[in-house]
């Protein structure tokens, strides 16, 4: 067995072990099809239960969606669900520079649990294709239709009061 496999494999088992056999952002599945497994049966509608019913958690869910689907994705995203005044701010050649050297670092992102979640701002948990954890910040407009206002990654020992 390859190291990174070896290294996947224990990854999973920590996700595993930490969130029980519940679908994880498809590391349930990814980890039976690495052990030559097929996926399990489970309905669809299960999926992604665990994200708030909230603006700022819906528009986290799609800021994700995006990420893991592509660049092109991405952009659209942006255009679509960014403030006008944030994207004066922090223009898109910037915003994508960012978001192309996030996913190089992190490849896709999947949903692991909710750290703080209010209607305009989330905080969650997001799995990196290695299984890292990476706590990201969501912010929306109070009104609607509650554009996306920031998206902060919050590093390992930062963040703090």
């Amino acid at each position: 067995m390859s190291r990174k496999r070896i290294l996947i494999v224990l990854a999973g088992l920590v996700v595993v072990g930490v969130f029980g056999d519940r679908v994880v952002g498809g590391w349930g599945e990814r980890l039976r099809a690495l052990h030559g497994h097929g996926p399990r049966e489970t309905p669809a509608a299960t999926e992604h239960t665990d994200w708030p019913d909230t603006h700022a958690a819906r528009m986290a869910r799609s800021w994700v969606e995006a990420f893991s689907t592509g660049e092109a994705a991405m952009r659209t995203f942006l255009a679509e669900h960014v403030t006008a005044a944030s994207l004066e701010e922090r223009p898109m050649d910037a915003r994508l520079r960012s978001y192309r050297e996030l996913q190089q670092q992190l490849g896709g992102l999947a949903f692991a649990s909710v750290v703080e979640s209010t209607p305009e701002k989330l905080t969650v948990v997001l799995l990196a294709d290695d299984a890292s954890p990476h706590r990201f910040v969501f912010e929306v407009e109070p009104d609607s239709p509650h554009q996306l206002v920031s998206v902060g990654r919050l590093m390992h020992g930062h963040g703090g009061h």
